[in-house]
């Protein structure tokens, strides 16, 4: 079966199968090397067709991975000044597609330059590279936060401004190693807890009241 890639990802497969088959030819022990990061490549940017339930109110995950982060935070632009924060961390071994949490219009999106620290950090959300989408949605505010990590140094954000996208939507891609933010108003119904492996698109986080 063919892998589905991610667009981003074709210019760095390319490069790595073409120098394989390169060193095949010239010394096939590092056409061994290159065969595995080639391999590496396919499965990181890895883009398997999913399909989104249609649940009434429902808040998806944005990211595949592990949550590891569930708290109540200052959010100005939240009702009541406060959102309730739910972190993903991306291991180098999840999908890294980043799709809508809900279906509403993008009304904001801000890139905010900073550092490489290790996606795992808490303090990594605020401090790392990231980029925010602020969706409004029928029951209000809910915002995804792409967050570089120490390995993934380039975050893609495909959704534009107006744009309306429906849950579980592609707006993006993490590469390598980093983690997701969602940020949704505090009397959400929360469906989840920390330790629990999500997918994005899939698994409910909450319910919003309508």
């Amino acid at each position: 079966m063919l892998v589905p890639i991610a667009k981003d990802g074709i210019k760095f497969i390319v490069p790595a199968l073409v120098m394989t088959i390169v060193l095949y030819f010239l010394f096939w022990p590092a056409a061994v090397v290159a065969g595995i990061l080639s391999v590496f490549m396919i499965f990181f940017f890895r883009d398997f067709e999913r399909t989104t339930p249609g649940i009434e109110h429902a808040v998806f995950a944005s990211g595949d991975g592990l949550i590891d982060d569930i708290e109540e935070v200052e959010m100005p632009d939240f009702p009541g000044g406060k959102a309730l924060k739910i972190g993903c961390f991306l291991s180098l071994f999840n999908c890294h597609i980043t799709r809508s949490a809900v279906k509403g219009r993008v009304r904001r999106i801000q890139y905010n330059p900073g550092r490489f620290l290790d996606a795992r950090k808490r303090e990594s959300g605020l401090k790392n590279e990231n980029n925010s989408l602020l969706i409004e949605s029928e029951n209000g505010p809910v915002l995804v936060r792409q967050i570089a990590g120490k390995v993934a140094r380039r975050i893609v954000c495909t959704a534009h401004i107006g744009q309306t996208v429906e849950a579980g939507e592609r707006v993006g891609l993490i590469r390598m190693g980093s983690r997701v933010e969602v940020y949704i108003p505090t009397d959400s119904e929360l469906r989840v807890k920390k330790g629990m492996m999500i997918q994005a698109g899939k698994t409910v986080l909450a319910l919003q009241k309508p």
